[in-house]
């Protein structure tokens, strides 16, 4: 009766484990089937996020295996090609979890690289950056080339939206190289695109030509999903670097050859509008106005059923060149206006950067307003990207450190390992001598390895204080240039343009737009300083003269003071430093800035004489003079006086109450 018992509950158990195995197996086709519906294209969008979720709760309630796991990676990549952010995210969560739990490496990698692209879009960088170098180490560990690719493709899109345009040539060259050892076409296609991008920013049309033709090229050849999309982009780019060339003509080719897809219009309506956007703005510049407005309208009327505001900003803007072009001023200022208010809507600079241009061309009455509001930003973008460059300088070296001491570490432990093996086999009777030789190396490799951590600290300590230093200058340098250079030109232009609140009448106009190349100077100029060029300005032979006489004539033309400029013909200038050139430029653009302001002088003559191994540069006015005790604190001459002492001269500075003040500065060549 015992055996007939037990063998009854031992066949009990065998159908329940049975059963038990053929749930978990339909669980887990449920799972794929989900899976494969959500990535279906030619299912309906909303059907397609519901089967993703339901493949998503259907997982979570499974074990922890490494089988669930890839579902999780496959349901959160789902989610990203679906654009659903929300469920995208709390896929990556929840498998950043599971994956750490179990020291899950491959899907570890994948749930960093779903975070660090969640953080891209969402325009946190430094943090995003950051989770792509753990996902690039992870990969590479793996020895996973494709993953890797994407990483570092990625990585390379932070770093041109940041402007660090080498970091981003070599970033894509690496990735470039890994992804054709997978050929996989679609990713291949996506980086020399992306190369083909860069250079379009950077000018180089030809080279940007090339790639862009060569991912054609793919296109044509693979059998990627999508292909007449692709087809489509890859001639819009193509015209896109046509028409920066003005090079019309063929442009306009190019975009009727990505609109021939008669699909697209329902596939892809952003593509679709920003052709025709492309194809008007060609017609525009090639002064076939009516193609040109019915391209802005078939862009416009797509545009607006969709919401898409990048593009919807771009049409705005061409539509008020197209209206300034055709004598409609007011028109051309409703569409600047419509423009400027979606930008400010949209918070992205560079779309509120153009159109504020389009505003300030559209409205003169605007103008003033919209180039403060214009430098302010453009000064912001500037700032953020330095300090972003050097956050990511800075993530790169301690991750490179880190690395470098991770396999210095490992490197002493496959010794150890070594050396315990060996001292294994020599045999017991050499143990206790070993082990005493043994100790003794160590302690003095400790010793050894704290003295040359002492000597790198203090290594560090001082390379610190010299970079700090150095940034002190750099600072310092900058806001000389801003104040005595930017800033005059700036207050110039601003008094010159005055003149539209009394007068408006035609000639008064005409001269005042004379002015806005005067804007375009400063963009130029402020652009040079962020760039660390100033000194170039001052190394061509004769340049200083030139400029020295073009900046008298302004002064004579825009102001009442009769300025008399007199050298000294014995000064061999190309033999002066441009150092010495820059500053003394910026002292005599500050003096006669602050002369035209308060000295209310008729008469101001800048003299330069060559006093044996000394310049001399003296600045004299008939005006009303100042108090020198009471001024001497100003940023203004305080400025001149930190250039003077930065080139070793003197500098006396002379004011009589209404007589006259006189500036004299001598140094050293």
């Amino acid at each position: 009766m015992k055996k007939i018992l037990l063998f009854f509950l031992a066949l009990v158990c065998i159908t329940c484990e049975q059963k038990k195995n053929a749930s978990l197996d339909s669980k887990q086709d449920s799972i794929q089937k989900y899976i494969d519906l959500a990535a279906n294209d030619t299912i309906d969008y909303k059907d397609r996020v519901k089967y993703n979720d339901l493949a998503f709760e259907i997982a979570i309630n499974q074990k922890n295996t490494f089988r669930n796991r890839e579902y999780l990676s496959k349901i959160g990549f789902n989610n990203y090609h679906l654009n659903n952010l929300k469920g995208f995210e709390k896929t990556y969560k929840y498998l950043l979890d599971k994956s750490f739990e179990t020291k899950d490496s491959v899907n570890y990698g994948n749930a960093l690289r779903m975070k660090a692209f969640h953080l891209q879009i969402n325009n946190k960088l430094d943090s995003s950056l950051l989770l792509y170098i753990k996902a690039e180490k992870v990969y590479k560990a793996l020895n996973k080339p494709k993953e890797y690719a994407l990483v570092l493709l990625n990585k390379s899109l932070i770093l041109y939206d940041i402007g660090d345009y080498n970091a981003c040539e070599l970033t894509l060259s690496k990735s470039l190289f890994y992804i054709k050892k997978t050929n996989d076409k679609k990713y291949y296609y996506q980086i020399l695109n992306q190369f083909g991008v860069l250079y379009s920013e950077l000018g180089e049309y030809d080279k940007s030509l090339k790639f862009h033709i060569d991912a054609l090229k793919i296109v044509e050849k693979s059998k990627i999903d999508s292909n007449d999309i692709l087809y489509s982009s890859c001639f819009n780019n193509i015209g896109n670097v046509l028409l920066k060339k003005k090079d019309y003509k063929n442009a306009i080719k190019k975009f009727k050859i990505g609109l021939e897809n008669k699909t697209l219009i329902n596939k892809d309506p952003e593509l679709y509008a920003l052709l025709n956007d492309n194809l008007g703005y060609s017609y525009f510049n090639e002064n076939d106005y009516l193609k040109a407005l019915n391209c802005y309208k078939k862009a416009s009327s797509v545009i607006n059923k969709i919401n898409y505001k990048p593009i919807l900003i771009n049409i705005y803007i061409h539509l008020s060149e197209y209206y300034i072009r055709n004598g409609n001023r007011n028109r051309a200022i409703i569409y600047s206006e419509l423009a400027l208010n979606e930008a400010k809507k949209s918070k992205i600079y560079s779309n509120l950067l153009l159109a504020l241009k389009s505003n300030m061309f559209a409205d003169n009455k605007k103008t003033e307003a919209n180039l403060e509001e214009y430098i302010s930003i453009y000064d912001s973008i500037q700032l953020s990207n330095r300090k972003s460059k050097d956050l990511f300088a800075k993530i790169e070296l301690e991750t490179d450190e880190i690395s470098q001491q991770k396999g210095i570490a490992e490197k002493n432990q496959f010794i150890m390992a070594g050396l315990s093996v060996a001292l294994f086999f020599v045999g017991i009777l050499f143990f206790i001598i070993i082990k005493q030789r043994s100790n003794r190396l160590k302690m003095e490799s400790e010793q050894r390895q704290q003295k040359a951590n002492e000597e790198i600290y203090q290594l560090m300590l001082s390379q610190k204080n010299s970079n700090e230093a150095a940034k002190e200058a750099e600072k310092k340098r900058i806001a000389l240039d801003l104040h005595d250079g930017i800033m005059n030109k700036l207050a110039s232009t601003r008094l010159n343009l005055s003149i539209l609140a009394e007068k408006s009448d035609e000639t008064t106009i005409t001269k005042c737009l004379t002015h806005i190349s005067d804007i375009y100077a400063i963009e130029q100029e402020i652009r040079v300083i962020a760039h660390n060029l100033n000194n170039d300005v001052f190394q061509q032979e004769n340049s200083f003269v030139s400029l020295l006489q073009d900046f008298v004539a302004v002064q004579n033309e825009t102001t009442d003071t009769h300025f008399l400029l007199e050298l000294d013909e014995a000064i061999v200038w190309n033999a002066i430093s441009s150092e010495i050139k820059m500053n003394l430029f910026r002292i005599i653009q500050e003096a006669c800035h602050n002369s035209n302001k308060h000295a209310n002088a008729n008469k101001i003559i800048i003299a330069f004489i060559l006093d044996e191994n000394n310049l001399c540069l003296s600045i004299n006015d008939n005006g009303v003079g100042f108090d020198t005790q009471k001024s001497s604190n100003g940023i203004g001459i305080q400025n001149m006086k930190t250039r003077v002492h930065a080139l070793g001269g003197k500098i006396t500075i002379n004011s009589f109450q209404n007589h006259q003040t006189s500036i004299n500065i001598s140094v050293p060549v």
